[in-house]
């Protein structure tokens, strides 16, 4: 809980704000508060100039698996589908969105499936080098 108590110090710094929020929402989802998750995912990604591998695994991992585990199950695999569609050429971002939907012990099957598909592909070697 001290650590919670730094970031969210830290939250009302201009300078760290965005990035305490990044992992205030990570905090606060493990620790089961969905509707503080939600709220600091929303902070970080109102954030102008965050990078693309930043704001796709808040979206994936904080965003959607908040909304998931709070109920919103329709609003969460929604932006996980819309991430999955924006993977054709990000491998890396599907391998974000199927993480994020088992750690959040949602039916998965068909973002699974997408990444089957893909390893069988041969896309995987697009990431391993």
């Amino acid at each position: 809980m001290l650590a919670l108590l730094y970031l969210e110090q830290a939250g009302r710094d201009a300078r760290l704000s965005s990035t305490a929020a990044y992992f205030l929402a990570d905090a606060w989802l493990m620790l089961g508060n969905t509707e503080q998750a939600q709220r600091q995912a929303a902070v970080f990604l109102a954030q102008g100039q965050v990078p693309a591998q930043y704001r796709d695994h808040a979206r994936a991992h904080r965003q959607a698996a908040a909304q998931y585990l709070a109920g919103k199950r329709q609003d969460a695999n929604a932006a996980w589908m819309d991430m999955v569609e924006k993977s054709a050429n990000k491998p890396e971002l599907l391998a974000e969105v199927v993480l994020a939907c088992v750690r959040a012990r949602a039916d998965c099957a068909k973002f699974e499936q997408r990444a089957v598909t893909l390893a069988d592909a041969g896309e995987g070697k697009n990431i391993s080098s």
